[in-house]
């Protein structure tokens, strides 16, 4: 328009007849008219995000018969599910500054969700934070004190003149105190600094509650937001009594409407379910019975959700769907996955699931996975920080029908788990002391030296039942598991019991253990994913790669077989020689290969434990120096790797994006972090009673055979000396995955069971003239 008012008037002053100056001004129309179309054709329509948050929502209430619009956005769009990651909780509760706070629940929950919305907004685990929810207006008050004022103390520079400031985010700005270092705000700053316009719009407010954590996903690191509306404009003054919860409908989708078209990245924060359950659970003296109170919450969701597609152009603007933390039935019931929804442009047309390598299951993503989403969605490199992966898109026949089934499957196992690994650990501490207190005995508990056997068998057994029980997927009653799973177990001890003597009986089992993990990492991983004794998507832990119990069964089962395979006949002994270098070298790869094993603690541990094995089959004597000579030798053939693994596109491993963070942001203080978290996670399991008294107990049997053997260990060792060498490399492996693993106790405590076991069965195994030894 104002080309055109310029091109008039100075036509207008031109010297020239009037019939000219219409030829002209024609003449000038009509290239500005082609020139604008020809620009217009050129132009790249601008891409576009809106990110709804529906907090507390689990998968069973979207699938609500009554919510067409969300049905029919999942059956087109890309639904799944997702991990929550965030830091560790405190376990204080104190009321805010300036507030009276009554319920306890809310400022709980509220801490925990902070958590993942800063954890979303970081790119990677981020401590609680409850602060982070009181975001304002730059107009507006709190606790008697402008906004501004307290926005200018906090951060030490002045307040914009208009946009929204979060007083929690601000005092983050440099850091969360966590041991990622995570930086909440670094997604809004990402895409600040490149342009994208940002904006947040809606509260979670409860009661007297000022709750507006959808503002953590737009600011940048200093809490602010430039774009958006907050406050308690967007509330209503009395709570629903359906839900009692407070969120102004209309005035959302009237603010949803103006802000998708000033914004290019939209948050829009609708109300918190959780607010309605606590309400319920905490009203009056005895607490008013608890309602169904998601009906109301979610039509409105819906209604939302159906003005927002018809408004937005799908071919432009990617609609996300997502409950940053679980519900609270569900968190109450330790499930810990949330659903997910993506639809609009960039996503397949019904029958997908979002896919990521941070878990590489289709259907589940971790949160920390959104950040790198967005910013790759909008054509940014993501920056070092971010821990996530991108977000792809796979095809799925009947996805909400495989998504029902995943979480079903996930919680029956993940429901057994906590129960079944102290169970195992305390009957393997039980069976190790008894076998302790009948070697120690006088010959006439030879009888009963026999007879405990079977059930030593069956322990060093547990573990590979545990792992391949897993291949049972439609096993859901409790009874049908317990019995496949003991089955198993009880097979495999009789397969080495019947074996005629404990060297082939252990030979059948420590070559089971070897073939049956490596084959398992080599196929994908199908047996441990869905194992009790492997990694908890719920828990958001691993979810992918060798987990730290089968770690530690890779330590001594592949040395324990070379060591017997050597005391054999002389053929054997000659194969072995020849093939276990090739053996472990594979092994050694499978757990260091970022597409299979994945885990730099079982590789240096292994590495170790392999090293010390072979230079004691070489006739070397051991020396406790060897031990960590061997774990630098393995320390730095990783470093290589990692090196190659970072420089290489799309590498994946969690050494090579260690090294990559090193190379780009963090230097060194980035290792020391990453050392200063397993150190901590292991001090934090050395709690654990079940996994220190394994651990320990292991420990001293350990030591006490090597250094102090009794009459009946040394005429073990004599009748086969690659026991002693395998106990020694395997106690080498357990001692550096202590040292290098974040869970090394409990890799460690497993594994030293099978060696310690080995060594009462060959102690309590008859010989001629050995049978009333010790």
């Amino acid at each position: 328009m104002a080309l055109r008012i310029k091109t008039k008037r100075i036509l207008e002053n031109t010297m020239v007849p009037g019939a000219v100056r219409i030829l002209l001004a024609a003449a000038a129309f009509a290239l500005l008219a082609v020139c604008s179309a020809d620009a217009s054709q050129g132009r790249e329509p601008r891409r576009k995000m809106i990110v709804v948050l529906a907090d507390h929502t689990a998968l069973h209430d979207w699938l609500t018969p009554e919510l067409p619009n969300l049905r029919g956005a999942m059956k087109r769009g890309a639904p799944g599910l997702m991990a929550v990651r965030m830091g560790a909780a405190p376990r204080t509760v104190d009321p805010d500054e300036g507030e009276a706070v009554p319920d306890t629940l809310y400022i709980t929950d509220v801490k925990r969700r902070a958590g993942a919305h800063l954890s979303i907004s970081a790119g990677a685990p981020a401590v609680q934070n409850k602060k982070a929810r009181l975001a304002f207006p730059v107009y507006d008050s709190f606790a008697g004190r402008p906004v501004r004022r307290l926005y200018r103390d906090i951060t030490g520079v002045p307040a914009p003149l208009i946009g929204i400031v979060n007083l929690g985010m601000a005092r983050t700005a440099h850091g969360d105190g966590s041991v990622w270092k995570a930086r909440p705000g670094l997604l809004g700053e990402t895409l600040k600094n490149n342009g994208i316009r940002a904006a947040a719009v809606g509260n979670s407010d409860c009661r007297s509650r000022t709750s507006r954590l959808g503002t953590v996903l737009a600011a940048d690191r200093n809490g602010f937001v430039a774009r958006g509306s907050v406050g308690d404009a967007m509330s209503l003054g009395t709570p629903r009594q359906d839900d009692c919860c407070r969120a102004d409908m209309d005035r959302l989708a009237e603010q949803v409407r103006k802000w998708h078209a000033l914004s290019d990245f939209l948050v829009v924060e609708f109300c918190d379910t959780a607010c309605a359950s606590q309400w319920h659970i905490g009203e009056g003296d005895g607490g008013r019975p608890f309602m169904p109170y998601m009906t109301g919450p979610m039509r409105r969701l819906d209604a939302l959700l159906g003005q927002i597609l018809d408004e937005a152009d799908l071919e432009t603007t990617q609609i996300v769907i997502l409950s940053p933390t679980p519900s609270v039935r569900d968190y109450a019931m330790k499930r810990a996955l949330a659903p997910v929804l993506f639809v609009g442009n960039g996503v397949p047309q019904g029958g997908a699931v979002p896919a990521a390598r941070s878990t590489r299951r289709p259907g589940l993503v971790v949160n920390l996975d959104l950040a790198t989403h967005i910013t790759r969605y909008f054509g940014i490199e993501p920056p070092a920080d971010f821990m996530g992966a991108d977000i792809a898109f796979v095809k799925r026949r009947a996805p909400i029908t495989y998504l029902r089934n995943f979480a079903a499957r996930n919680t029956f196992v993940e429901s057994h788990g906590f129960l079944l690994r102290r169970a195992v650990t305390l009957h393997t501490v039980m069976i190790l002391l008894c076998a302790f207190a009948l070697f120690m005995k006088r010959p006439g508990a030879e009888t009963w030296r026999q007879r405990l056997k079977f059930p030593m068998l069956f322990t060093m057994s547990v573990y590979l039942g545990f792992l391949l029980v897993a291949a049972f997927g439609g096993v859901r009653s409790d009874a049908g598991f317990y019995m496949i799973l003991i089955g198993m177990c009880a097979a495999a001890a009789a397969a080495a019991h019947s074996a005629g003597s404990a060297a082939r009986g252990l030979i059948i089992l420590c070559g089971a253990y070897t073939v049956a993990i490596a084959l398992d990492q080599v196929a994908g991983g199908p047996l441990i994913k869905n194992s009790v004794m492997g990694y908890f998507p719920q828990r958001g832990a691993r979810f992918y790669g060798i987990g730290n119990e089968y770690a530690g069964a890779l330590i001594s089962a592949p040395v324990f077989l070379y060591g017997l395979l050597l005391d054999g006949e002389q053929r054997a002994a000659g194969g072995a020689r020849r093939a276990f270098p090739f053996v472990f070298a594979f092994l050694v790869f499978v757990c260091a290969s970022p597409f299979w094993g994945a885990n730099f603690g079982a590789t240096v541990s292994c590495s170790t434990a392999y090293l010390v094995m072979a230079l004691l089959a070489r006739g070397w004597r051991m020396r406790w120096f060897h031990i960590p000579l061997a774990a630098l030798i393995a320390i730095l053939a990783l470093a290589f790797m990692a090196l190659l693994d970072s420089l290489l596109p799309g590498g994946d491993s969690h050494v090579g994006e260690l090294a990559r963070r090193m190379m780009q942001s963090g230097g060194i203080q980035e290792a020391v972090d990453i050392a200063w978290r397993k150190i901590a996670v292991n001090l934090r399991l050395m709690r654990v009673p079940v996994w220190s008294a394994l651990f320990v107990v292991n420990l001293a049997f350990s030591i006490l055979f090597l250094t102090r053997a009794p009459g009946r260990v040394r005429l073990a060792f004599e009748r086969a000396p690659g026991v002693r060498r395998a106990l020694a490399a395997s106690l080498a492996g357990a001692l550096m995955a202590l040292a290098a693993n974040d869970s090394g106790l409990v890799t460690a405590a497993v594994a030293l069971c099978l060696p310690v076991l080995a060594v009462f069965l060959f102690a309590f195994e008859r010989k001629a003239g050995a049978s009333r030894a010790g």
